[in-house]
């Protein structure tokens, strides 16, 4: 939903999910571990409810080893932190996309050994205003934690409640 958007029953801003969407997508953040996670939640018209998330599998991290170095010890500690999709994964997720008439509302990613905060590489890399940002902490993975943010022009970042509803298209 776009800043201006309003749903009645949610607070504007805040992330509406369907409640089967956001439990299968959790566990599918589960079942991919220890991988680290990325990837996006689509729906049919702009700013819209999600209606499905793409998980993405080509992860070219090291190719930006350099980049994520920028950010401290942490990236050079941890080679499985951060998440860079691959050029042929992006287009055929693209293609995919166009092609289905579907539009990108937000993206997430998964924190494996930190708190499910957005981080300054993760406002860096946030690619539009437009679109809300949830990460999933899997530190211990039997209890995930769901959180969203939105990061406003001049990297500025909100955390927005996500707000499960009852609407639940069947999971894929």
């Amino acid at each position: 939903m776009t800043e201006g958007a309003v749903q009645v029953g949610f607070a504007p801003g805040s992330v509406c999910m369907p409640r089967t969407l956001l439990r299968c997508f959790v566990a599918d953040i589960q079942r991919g571990l220890p991988a680290k996670q990325f990837g996006y939640f689509l729906a049919t018209s702009p700013g819209g409810t999600p209606e499905e998330y793409l998980l993405m599998a080509d992860n070219v991290r090291d190719t930006w080893a350099d980049e994520f170095a920028g950010y401290g010890q942490y990236f050079a500690d941890h080679r499985d932190a951060g998440f860079v999709c691959g050029p042929r994964e992006a287009h055929r997720v693209q293609r995919y996309i166009r092609r289905n008439g579907l539009h990108v509302v937000g993206v997430f990613h998964s924190h494996q050994r930190h708190p499910a905060l957005l981080t300054s590489v993760d406002a860096d890399l946030h690619p539009s205003p437009e679109l809300w940002h949830l990460i999933v902490m899997v530190r211990n993975p039997l209890y995930p934690q769901v959180r969203a943010f939105r990061v406003e022009p001049g990297r500025r970042v909100r955390e927005v409640d996500v707000a499960p509803h009852d609407d639940e298209p069947p999971c894929s």
